[in-house]
Protein backbone atom coordinates (compact mmCIF):
# COMPACT_ATOMS: atom_id res chain seq x y z
CA UNK A 1 0.00 0.00 0.00
CA UNK A 2 2.97 2.16 0.23
CA UNK A 3 2.51 3.31 -3.98
CA UNK A 4 -1.05 2.13 -5.11
CA UNK A 5 -1.51 2.08 -8.99
CA UNK A 6 1.37 2.26 -11.18
CA UNK A 7 3.87 0.55 -9.50
CA UNK A 8 2.17 -2.11 -7.72
CA UNK A 9 2.99 -4.86 -9.74
CA UNK A 10 6.53 -4.47 -8.62
CA UNK A 11 5.99 -4.96 -5.00
CA UNK A 12 6.09 -9.00 -4.83
CA UNK A 13 9.36 -9.39 -7.06
CA UNK A 14 10.84 -6.45 -5.71
CA UNK A 15 10.40 -8.00 -2.13
CA UNK A 16 11.57 -11.41 -3.65
CA UNK A 17 14.45 -9.61 -4.97
CA UNK A 18 15.09 -8.34 -1.67
CA UNK A 19 14.81 -11.42 0.44
CA UNK A 20 17.26 -12.70 -2.37
CA UNK A 21 19.90 -10.60 -2.30
CA UNK A 22 19.76 -9.94 2.05
CA UNK A 23 20.42 -14.28 2.06
CA UNK A 24 22.95 -14.02 -0.53
CA UNK A 25 24.55 -11.04 1.30
CA UNK A 26 24.76 -13.54 4.22
CA UNK A 27 25.73 -16.39 3.09
CA UNK A 28 28.88 -14.51 1.60
CA UNK A 29 29.49 -13.14 4.80
CA UNK A 30 29.03 -16.42 6.56
CA UNK A 31 31.10 -18.32 4.16
CA UNK A 32 33.56 -15.45 3.56
CA UNK A 33 32.37 -15.90 -0.03
CA UNK A 34 33.66 -12.91 -2.31
CA UNK A 35 32.08 -13.11 -5.43
CA UNK A 36 31.98 -9.36 -7.01
CA UNK A 37 29.53 -10.52 -9.76
CA UNK A 38 26.86 -11.53 -7.01
CA UNK A 39 27.38 -8.15 -5.49
CA UNK A 40 26.52 -6.38 -8.38
CA UNK A 41 23.58 -8.24 -8.62
CA UNK A 42 22.53 -7.00 -5.28
CA UNK A 43 23.59 -3.79 -5.80
CA UNK A 44 21.10 -3.35 -9.18
CA UNK A 45 18.35 -5.05 -7.14
CA UNK A 46 18.19 -2.51 -4.26
CA UNK A 47 18.91 0.12 -7.10
CA UNK A 48 15.08 -0.96 -8.67
CA UNK A 49 13.81 -1.12 -5.24
CA UNK A 50 14.77 2.21 -4.47
CA UNK A 51 13.72 3.95 -7.59
CA UNK A 52 10.24 2.03 -7.06
CA UNK A 53 9.62 3.75 -3.56
CA UNK A 54 11.02 7.03 -4.65
CA UNK A 55 8.45 7.32 -7.50
CA UNK A 56 6.02 6.34 -4.91
CA UNK A 57 6.90 9.44 -3.29
CA UNK A 58 6.48 11.29 -6.37
CA UNK A 59 3.20 9.74 -7.33
CA UNK A 60 1.28 10.63 -4.37
CA UNK A 61 2.34 14.20 -4.75
CA UNK A 62 0.38 15.35 -7.60
CA UNK A 63 -1.58 14.01 -10.73
CA UNK A 64 1.59 14.69 -12.66
CA UNK A 65 4.10 13.37 -10.08
CA UNK A 66 4.85 10.41 -12.19
CA UNK A 67 5.78 12.65 -14.50
CA UNK A 68 7.91 14.79 -12.19
CA UNK A 69 9.68 11.69 -11.51
CA UNK A 70 10.88 10.62 -14.43
CA UNK A 71 14.41 12.81 -14.95
CA UNK A 72 15.09 10.97 -11.82
CA UNK A 73 14.36 8.01 -12.34
CA UNK A 74 16.59 8.52 -15.60
CA UNK A 75 19.72 9.58 -13.02
CA UNK A 76 19.76 7.00 -11.11
CA UNK A 77 19.77 4.33 -13.68
CA UNK A 78 22.20 6.19 -15.68
CA UNK A 79 25.67 4.87 -15.87
CA UNK A 80 26.80 8.65 -14.17
CA UNK A 81 27.37 6.76 -10.95
CA UNK A 82 28.81 3.11 -12.27
CA UNK A 83 31.02 2.75 -9.30
CA UNK A 84 27.87 2.14 -7.11
CA UNK A 85 27.43 -1.36 -9.25
CA UNK A 86 30.40 -2.18 -10.65
CA UNK A 87 32.79 -1.88 -7.19
CA UNK A 88 31.23 -4.57 -5.03
CA UNK A 89 31.88 -2.52 -2.20
CA UNK A 90 29.76 0.29 -3.16
CA UNK A 91 26.71 -2.49 -4.43
CA UNK A 92 26.51 -4.09 -1.21
CA UNK A 93 26.36 -1.06 1.01
CA UNK A 94 25.94 2.95 -1.10
CA UNK A 95 22.54 1.86 -2.05
CA UNK A 96 21.37 -0.46 0.27
CA UNK A 97 21.85 1.95 3.11
CA UNK A 98 19.29 4.75 1.22
CA UNK A 99 16.81 2.32 0.35
CA UNK A 100 16.32 0.77 3.99
CA UNK A 101 16.64 4.59 5.13
CA UNK A 102 13.42 5.21 3.08
CA UNK A 103 11.97 2.19 3.79
CA UNK A 104 11.83 3.31 7.57
CA UNK A 105 10.65 7.00 6.81
CA UNK A 106 7.62 5.57 4.80
CA UNK A 107 7.03 3.04 7.41
CA UNK A 108 7.25 5.17 10.13
CA UNK A 109 4.33 7.62 8.90
CA UNK A 110 1.76 4.70 9.27
CA UNK A 111 0.42 4.48 13.24
CA UNK A 112 0.03 0.78 13.37
CA UNK A 113 2.60 -1.27 16.21
CA UNK A 114 3.32 -3.24 13.17
CA UNK A 115 4.42 -0.47 10.59
CA UNK A 116 6.31 0.92 13.80
CA UNK A 117 8.59 -2.14 14.40
CA UNK A 118 8.95 -2.61 10.80
CA UNK A 119 10.26 1.21 11.56
CA UNK A 120 12.98 -0.07 13.72
CA UNK A 121 13.83 -3.27 11.68
CA UNK A 122 14.74 -1.44 8.82
CA UNK A 123 16.71 1.59 10.78
CA UNK A 124 18.35 -1.17 11.71
CA UNK A 125 19.39 -2.26 8.45
CA UNK A 126 20.56 1.22 7.36
CA UNK A 127 22.69 1.39 10.34
CA UNK A 128 24.60 -1.67 9.48
CA UNK A 129 24.34 -1.53 5.68
CA UNK A 130 27.25 1.52 6.07
CA UNK A 131 27.68 4.16 8.66
CA UNK A 132 25.61 7.01 6.88
CA UNK A 133 22.83 4.97 7.80
CA UNK A 134 22.83 5.75 11.45
CA UNK A 135 21.47 9.47 10.49
CA UNK A 136 18.12 7.95 9.67
CA UNK A 137 17.55 7.49 13.72
CA UNK A 138 17.13 11.68 14.41
CA UNK A 139 14.85 11.95 11.08
CA UNK A 140 12.92 9.53 12.51
CA UNK A 141 12.20 11.25 15.62
CA UNK A 142 11.75 14.27 13.72
CA UNK A 143 9.50 12.83 11.49
CA UNK A 144 7.32 11.43 14.54
CA UNK A 145 7.19 14.77 16.25
CA UNK A 146 6.20 16.53 12.95
CA UNK A 147 3.08 14.22 12.38
CA UNK A 148 1.58 14.46 15.24
CA UNK A 149 -0.83 11.70 14.34
CA UNK A 150 -0.84 9.57 17.96
CA UNK A 151 -1.07 10.90 21.79
CA UNK A 152 1.60 12.47 23.55
CA UNK A 153 2.56 9.46 25.26
CA UNK A 154 2.72 7.55 22.12
CA UNK A 155 4.77 9.75 20.42
CA UNK A 156 7.04 10.06 23.70
CA UNK A 157 7.21 7.02 23.80
CA UNK A 158 7.92 5.64 19.85
CA UNK A 159 10.73 8.47 20.34
CA UNK A 160 12.61 7.29 23.30
CA UNK A 161 12.90 3.52 22.32
CA UNK A 162 14.08 5.22 18.47
CA UNK A 163 16.43 6.67 20.82
CA UNK A 164 17.46 3.73 22.41
CA UNK A 165 17.64 1.68 19.63
CA UNK A 166 19.89 4.19 17.57
CA UNK A 167 22.22 4.20 20.90
CA UNK A 168 22.38 0.51 21.13
CA UNK A 169 22.95 0.13 17.04
CA UNK A 170 25.30 3.10 16.85
CA UNK A 171 27.91 1.90 20.26
CA UNK A 172 27.48 -1.48 18.29
CA UNK A 173 28.77 -0.26 15.28
CA UNK A 174 31.61 1.85 17.01
CA UNK A 175 32.57 -1.10 18.85
CA UNK A 176 36.56 -1.75 17.60
CA UNK A 177 35.73 0.78 14.85
CA UNK A 178 38.33 1.65 13.52
CA UNK A 179 38.56 5.67 13.29
CA UNK A 180 40.12 6.96 9.43
CA UNK A 181 39.91 10.01 7.73
CA UNK A 182 40.84 11.61 4.48
CA UNK A 183 41.67 14.52 5.67
CA UNK A 184 45.26 13.92 5.44
CA UNK A 185 46.71 17.40 4.27
CA UNK A 186 46.73 20.31 6.92
CA UNK A 187 44.30 23.02 6.41
CA UNK A 188 44.02 26.26 8.25
CA UNK A 189 40.20 26.41 10.22
CA UNK A 190 39.23 28.79 7.43
CA UNK A 191 40.21 26.99 4.65
CA UNK A 192 38.96 23.87 6.07
CA UNK A 193 35.36 25.48 6.41
CA UNK A 194 35.94 26.33 2.80
CA UNK A 195 36.79 23.00 1.49
CA UNK A 196 34.25 21.51 3.82
CA UNK A 197 31.29 24.09 2.30
CA UNK A 198 32.32 23.49 -1.18
CA UNK A 199 32.49 19.64 -0.55
CA UNK A 200 29.11 19.43 0.73
CA UNK A 201 27.17 21.94 -1.86
CA UNK A 202 28.90 20.11 -5.14
CA UNK A 203 27.46 16.75 -3.90
CA UNK A 204 24.18 18.04 -3.24
CA UNK A 205 24.38 19.14 -7.68
CA UNK A 206 26.93 16.00 -7.84
CA UNK A 207 24.32 14.09 -10.13
CA UNK A 208 26.18 16.80 -13.11
CA UNK A 209 29.52 14.87 -12.91
CA UNK A 210 31.72 18.44 -13.62
CA UNK A 211 32.47 20.52 -10.21
CA UNK A 212 31.72 24.07 -11.27
CA UNK A 213 28.23 22.88 -12.89
CA UNK A 214 28.21 20.59 -10.14
CA UNK A 215 28.24 23.30 -7.61
CA UNK A 216 25.62 25.58 -9.16
CA UNK A 217 22.96 22.80 -9.15
CA UNK A 218 24.26 22.29 -5.22
CA UNK A 219 23.19 25.97 -4.95
CA UNK A 220 19.71 25.95 -6.58
CA UNK A 221 18.79 22.54 -5.20
CA UNK A 222 19.68 24.02 -1.13
CA UNK A 223 17.54 26.75 -2.30
CA UNK A 224 14.63 24.60 -3.42
CA UNK A 225 15.15 22.85 0.12
CA UNK A 226 14.93 26.11 2.09
CA UNK A 227 11.92 26.57 -0.03
CA UNK A 228 10.39 23.49 0.82
CA UNK A 229 11.48 23.97 4.58
CA UNK A 230 9.28 27.22 5.03
CA UNK A 231 6.40 25.43 3.71
CA UNK A 232 6.92 22.03 5.49
CA UNK A 233 3.02 22.08 6.94
CA UNK A 234 1.78 21.99 3.08
CA UNK A 235 3.74 19.12 1.84
CA UNK A 236 1.47 15.85 1.32
CA UNK A 237 4.73 13.60 1.55
CA UNK A 238 6.50 14.64 4.91
CA UNK A 239 8.14 11.70 4.63
CA UNK A 240 9.98 12.46 1.64
CA UNK A 241 11.11 15.58 3.12
CA UNK A 242 12.91 13.93 6.53
CA UNK A 243 14.15 11.53 4.35
CA UNK A 244 15.36 14.47 2.32
CA UNK A 245 17.52 15.87 5.42
CA UNK A 246 18.65 12.10 6.21
CA UNK A 247 20.35 12.95 2.72
CA UNK A 248 21.81 16.08 3.55
CA UNK A 249 22.78 14.68 6.68
CA UNK A 250 24.80 11.75 4.94
CA UNK A 251 26.48 14.41 2.72
CA UNK A 252 27.40 16.78 5.41
CA UNK A 253 29.11 13.83 7.28
CA UNK A 254 30.95 13.23 3.88
CA UNK A 255 31.61 17.04 3.81
CA UNK A 256 33.37 17.05 7.17
CA UNK A 257 35.87 14.08 6.69
CA UNK A 258 36.52 13.74 3.15
CA UNK A 259 36.71 17.80 2.30
CA UNK A 260 40.60 17.67 1.76
CA UNK A 261 39.85 16.99 -1.64
CA UNK A 262 36.73 18.96 -2.37
CA UNK A 263 36.72 17.65 -5.63
CA UNK A 264 35.96 14.44 -4.94
CA UNK A 265 32.20 15.28 -3.91
CA UNK A 266 31.22 14.52 -7.70
CA UNK A 267 33.15 10.98 -7.50
CA UNK A 268 31.33 8.32 -9.54
CA UNK A 269 30.69 5.99 -6.14
CA UNK A 270 28.56 8.94 -4.65
CA UNK A 271 25.28 8.78 -5.55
Amino acid sequence: QLAPGFFSWFYLPFAAGILLAIGLASLMYIFDIRIFPVCMVIGAVFLLGYAVLLGSLFKKTSARGIFLYLPCFWLLLSFIHYENLCWAMCAVSNIPVHCWALLACLSAVRPSKASFVGTLIFALLATFSTGGGMAVWPCLILLLIFLNRQTPRIILTRCTLIGLFAICAIALYFHDFPSTSANAAPLTPTSRIIHILLFFVSFVGGWIPSFWPALAVGCVTLAAIGYFTFNLPKLRTPAAYFFLIYLLANMAAAALFRSADFKSAISFRYI
